[in-house]
């Protein structure tokens, strides 16, 4: 790929504090555009894993700063078919599996250009992707997705970018992905874990069980009362130490029932079955 002056570093000192960069402006990139061109160019000139085709539906965002710099580029696509520790994480059979997937989108390009060095300005864009994205992907597709994943590399990396904007460390990919589109995976993975980061407070609900037969009482169809994000505990891997454990098939449901919102009037605490 041949890479055209705008990918070049810039000649004048880059911006270093978050004051100098805000409002950051988070644009939606078309395909068959010249900034989707100009997104392709970023990607395969700095990221390390260079540039690929995103796989079926997909998003693509260019981060600039408040003078329209360049900061960074994101890419969002169809969430991988099939994934063990995500689908064990959820708590989902594979006929709910079959008709949540739509609801889950994966992140499988974030680049910070690597002369950018802002503290925080990676979770402060995740923050904006977490408002827009929903609202963009709904748009183009007809679907609002209620949670976002990613795959991390380790040892390359830490995810405490990840970490520090609340995703989930849902466990790793050593077991088999299978993706919408087997060409795209190489022959063999280096080790990464999954972390999934939600859209919306109950998540752990729609993906897993779906939504009730009737929106008009807003009650779900599931037998486990309301439960908002994880938060202050790690419940991956499973361990005895961890409330409603079953060694002979893991789910997240149980131990989630002892952080339920206890203002909300499915919570245990409220007294409402």
């Amino acid at each position: 790929m041949v890479f055209g002056p705008d990918t070049e570093p810039p000649l004048f000192p880059a911006p270093t504090t978050p004051d100098d960069v805000r409002p950051l402006s988070l644009r939606p990139v078309a395909r068959h555009t010249r900034e989707g061109k100009r997104w392709n160019e970023f990607i395969a000139r700095y990221h390390y894993l260079g540039y690929k085709a995103l796989v079926g539906a997909q998003m693509r965002y260019a981060v600039h700063d408040r003078h329209g710099a360049p900061l960074a580029r994101l890419g969002f696509s169809t969430a991988a078919r099939k994934l063990a520790p995500r689908d064990s994480f959820i708590g989902w059979t594979p006929q709910l599996r079959e008709k949540n997937l739509p609801l889950v989108v994966d992140n499988p390009r974030f680049l910070i250009l690597p002369w950018i060095t802002i503290p925080n300005l990676g979770s402060h864009i995740l923050s904006l992707v977490r408002r827009q994205l929903p609202e963009d992907w709904t748009g183009r597709y007809n679907t609002t997705p209620v949670l976002i994943e990613t795959f991390v590399e380790t040892p390359r990396f830490t995810g405490a970018l990840y970490k520090a904007s609340g995703w989930t460390l849902a466990g790793d990919d050593a077991e088999t992905v299978e993706s919408q589109c087997e060409a795209d995976l190489p022959d063999a993975l280096p080790p990464r874990a999954r972390r999934l980061g939600a859209i919306t407070r109950r998540w752990i609900r729609k993906p897993a069980r779906g939504p009730a037969r009737t929106a008009r009482t807003g009650r779900w169809d599931a037998p486990w009362p309301c439960c908002g994000p994880v938060r202050r505990r790690n419940f991956w891997p499973p361990s005895a130490a961890n409330p409603g454990f079953d060694s002979s098939g893991y789910r997240l449901i149980e131990p989630l029932r002892e952080v339920c919102d206890p203002n909300h009037r499915f919570s245990p605490r409220s007294g409402v079955a």
